[in-house]
């Protein structure tokens, strides 16, 4: 009778958590949840493994676009409606994009990053053209064709895991996420740089 339940694996059930999240923050009008939808993501993406097959990549991405889409959207929307609906197309493509793309890096900015930058500048109340202007450029961003590279390092990953779960709850916490993740949407830029050399 609920034979889809045996599609879902241990990564399947920290996407349901991420998605969770992603609806509380909108229900609450919270964007604070965020950070916690992005450990779930992260977490999910560790358990991750083949054997988790398409079914698991749809559900991420579905929790993804609700989480690190309409959650920042709505916020987004109280500065610029037309930015905010522009944002979500543009992370709606780029996860559809993910999901049929092959590649070892990323191609435009993942959703997650971008999310990772809106919330710490609406939680830290950033001017309404700060905001709009981070909104507008991480949409771009994330349909362009640009390379971000997939940070694999553990321990890169747990420093930032500790920033991200501290912002949820001490607001001056957002601060570190912001620049981490600012540095991150640059960094094409220094990877360019050492191909010129």
């Amino acid at each position: 009778m609920f034979s889809i339940l045996r599609e879902v694996k241990l990564a399947d059930v920290f996407s349901l958590l991420n998605l969770v999240f992603g609806f509380s923050g909108i229900y609450m009008r919270e964007i604070s949840f965020v950070f916690l939808a992005a450990i779930m993501d992260g977490v999910d993406g560790i358990v991750a493994t083949k054997s988790s097959g398409k079914f698991g990549k749809e559900l991420d991405s579905l929790a993804d676009l609700v989480s690190f889409g309409v959650l920042p959207a709505v916020f987004i929307a109280a500065h610029n409606p037309v930015i905010a609906a522009f944002y979500v197309i543009a992370a709606a493509l780029r996860l559809a994009r993910f999901n049929v793309l092959r590649v070892e890096h990323f191609v435009g900015l993942p959703v997650t990053a971008s999310a990772l930058l809106i919330a710490p500048a609406v939680n830290l109340r950033f001017g309404s053209s700060a905001i709009c202007f981070i909104a507008l450029t991480s949409a771009l961003l994330m349909i362009s064709d640009v390379k971000y590279i997939r940070v694999r390092d553990l321990r890169i990953l747990s420093v930032v895991a500790a920033a991200i779960l501290a912002a949820f709850f001490v607001k001056d916490a957002a601060y570190a996420v912001f620049f981490a993740f600012l540095l991150y949407l640059v960094s094409p830029l220094w990877r360019r740089r050492e191909y010129m050399w």
